[in-house]
């Protein structure tokens, strides 16, 4: 279906708070964030919702105003992306797999995630060690100018532990991500091919096209996604890259097309050139960062 396994998984018995309201905030999050996606980008009747409060605030029809919040809803897609990206950047360049935290299930938390609370608890602890060897350093020894050196190498074990604990963090935090995100992005039935199929994202001329051009460079931009399901299924790779080559072609043939057609109007023909050759440049970028 639309919604991800992993994040509809039942918490193993034993884990998690007493009461059951703690942990079913959370889990419910996890679940309920791809049906409110997929509503306000798929669904007809949000257009009808909006219409009578466009027409009160003298709006001409709900076009415009569901556009907009199409775009938001694609922009928290594009800024979690970022997030992964970032989170992932400080990871060790052999990669890990990373491993299952059990307590984490509680939260309904999917899989890879749970791995990344465990590393998060194991950094936390690493950290904490190393202020305390910090400060029996300070207290025996003395902040002695000459043994500055000394103590900072005996720090150095310390250092490359936690750095590699932090790595395992953002690694498995990344992963658990484009995991979730299964449910916007696998095709054929992910959200965004829905949305496509649907014909609300027009090739050009609309804001929700460029919006939704940019959370897919954002996805591929992800070092993770390497060794994600997008990557490792040949469909979801074929469709990302026939996508986006066929949308480029297209949008640069209609570029030549418009541009002989309203030859006579040199600002219409400059407003058209700039629309579809920033939309070329997402589309190559995306197969760029594919590749």
């Amino acid at each position: 279906g639309s919604t991800p396994s992993a994040a509809t998984a039942s918490p193993k018995s034993g884990s998690g708070s007493a009461g059951g309201g703690a942990s079913d905030l959370p889990r419910s999050a996890w679940m309920l964030l791809p049906r409110v996606l997929e509503r306000t980008l798929c669904d007809a009747g949000i257009e009808e919702a909006l219409a009578p409060k466009q027409r009160h605030h003298g709006g001409t029809g709900s076009e415009e105003g569901v556009e907009v919040i199409r775009c938001r809803a694609l922009s928290f897609l594009e800024g979690l992306l970022d997030f992964s990206r970032s989170v992932s950047s400080a990871a060790r360049p052999g990669g890990s797999e990373g491993t299952t935290f059990e307590g984490g299930a509680a939260f309904g938390l999917p899989t890879a995630m749970t791995a990344a609370t465990a590393s998060s608890a194991r950094t936390a602890e690493i950290a904490a060690g190393a202020s305390v060897e910090w400060t029996r350093s300070v207290t025996q020894d003395g902040p002695h100018p000459s043994r500055g050196s000394s103590c900072g190498s005996g720090m150095v074990g310390v250092h490359d532990e936690l750095q590699a604990s932090m790595a395992l963090t953002g690694e498995a935090l990344s992963s658990a991500i484009l995991e979730w995100l299964r449910f916007f992005f696998l095709p054929p039935s992910g959200l965004l091919c829905r949305l496509l199929n649907s014909k609300k994202v027009p090739l050009a001329g609309s804001a929700l096209a460029a919006r939704l051009l940019h959370c897919e460079r954002a996805l591929f931009r992800v070092p993770m996604v390497a060794q994600s399901v997008y990557m490792r299924e040949a469909q979801a790779v074929e469709f990302y890259i026939r996508r986006h080559f066929l949308a480029f072609v297209r949008l640069y043939n209609s570029r030549r097309r418009s541009s002989s057609e309203v030859s006579g109007n040199t600002l219409a023909v400059g407003q058209e050139d700039s629309q579809y050759v920033r939309l070329c440049r997402l589309h190559l970028q995306t197969l760029l960062s594919i590749s």
